[in-house]
């Protein structure tokens, strides 16, 4: 269901940015804090912004299936995604953030896949199957993920001096990861948490997802630049 401005004496002005001088002129013309003028100029400017980008949001929708909402698929992304950072003194040498693709989580991305691309019936339902069907050899990870060196960003490489762990019910798996190749309005589309700074991959380990399900699981990345874990 789309949202539409609706026209108006006072929208005109919003959309102008008429709006803000009006208001700039509230501040006493004799004010000498040039500062306060100025902040606060711009900090109206800012909300007048936002409420506008606000009243023209779209609420996407697949008319022909019944999904879960768009913010319940956000929520179910944020319960089944850890994040760490890591510092070497004052400098940010490690950051990433890791989404487990648990049972629940699939199919909500297969919702939210289908709210994005006005998938049919059939089509939703042969993703769904396909998806089920991978959950039961393999466990996936996304992975979003940060070095300031673009030379340690090799995670997908073969020669990658990284390596990427699953640990659960007493048991380690190693992982294999793959380069996401989306534009980063997909990428955030599927992992709002994602940022431009960030490399999207893929991390596949060879157990179904049931039996990571089963307990708590850690992931561990670590290499010659530094380790990290996450516990799901």
């Amino acid at each position: 269901m789309a949202r539409f401005w609706i026209a108006s004496p006072w929208s005109y002005l919003v959309r102008h940015g008429l709006w803000a001088g009006l208001v700039l002129d509230l501040i006493p013309n004799n004010c000498d804090n040039w500062w306060m003028r100025n902040n606060f100029y711009h900090s109206v400017i800012f909300l007048g912004w936002a409420a506008i980008l606000n009243s023209c949001s779209t609420v996407r929708e697949n008319p022909q299936l019944k999904l879960i909402s768009e913010q319940e698929y956000i929520s179910t992304v944020e319960r089944h995604t850890q994040k760490t950072k890591v510092y070497d003194g004052f400098v940010n040498i490690l950051d990433f953030g890791a989404t487990l693709h648990t049972a629940d989580m699939a199919a909500a991305q297969v919702d939210q896949n289908a709210r994005l691309y006005q998938w049919s019936v059939d089509q939703y339902k042969a993703e769904k199957s396909r998806v089920e069907s991978e959950l039961a050899s393999q466990t996936k990870i996304f992975l979003s993920f940060f070095v300031p060196e673009r030379k340690h960003d090799d995670l997908h490489r073969s020669n990658s001096k990284w390596k990427i762990f699953l640990d659960a019910n007493g048991k380690r798996f190693e992982g294999k990861a793959t380069r996401m190749k989306a534009i980063l309005a997909e990428v955030q589309s599927l992992y709002p948490f994602h940022t431009r700074w960030g490399t999207p991959y893929f991390v596949t380990f060879q157990v179904p997802v049931s039996v990571i399900e089963t307990g708590k699981a850690k992931l561990t990345l670590t290499g010659p630049v530094t380790a990290a874990t996450v516990q799901f």
